[in-house]
């Protein structure tokens, strides 16, 4: 990742922070939702993505939602300015999707 870097790495704008903080925001929703889910399994809640399976523990959502949030900041930072760009917006459309259909099944946002 560090080669890829120092070859196409580009100069970071303030834009670039402000879509990647939303990112960072968004993914810390989701990821408590997803807190939520887990400690809920008995009411009938489920996990839908193949990475954490059905039913995962709170420490399995962390490192997971960890991974996202420093994967996903890393994965910025190494594109080229203009990829950037389009895979921040990706990314916030998606998970502002995703918190959207968590609340709208009565997930909390809460540590």
């Amino acid at each position: 990742m560090i080669s890829v870097c120092l070859f196409s790495c580009s100069h970071w704008t303030r834009q670039d922070t402000y879509r990647q903080g939303c990112i960072t925001a968004l993914v810390g929703a989701e990821w408590a939702q997803t807190r939520d889910m887990a400690n809920r399994y008995d009411e009938d809640y489920w996990e839908t993505s193949a990475f954490l399976g059905k039913n995962p523990s709170t420490a399995e959502v962390d490192r997971h939602f960890l991974m996202v949030a420093v994967g996903s900041a890393v994965l910025a930072y190494a594109l080229p300015s203009k990829l950037r760009k389009y895979l921040q917006l990706f990314y916030i459309g998606y998970e502002a999707n995703m918190v959207r259909h968590n609340h709208a099944i009565g997930l909390r946002i809460h540590f």
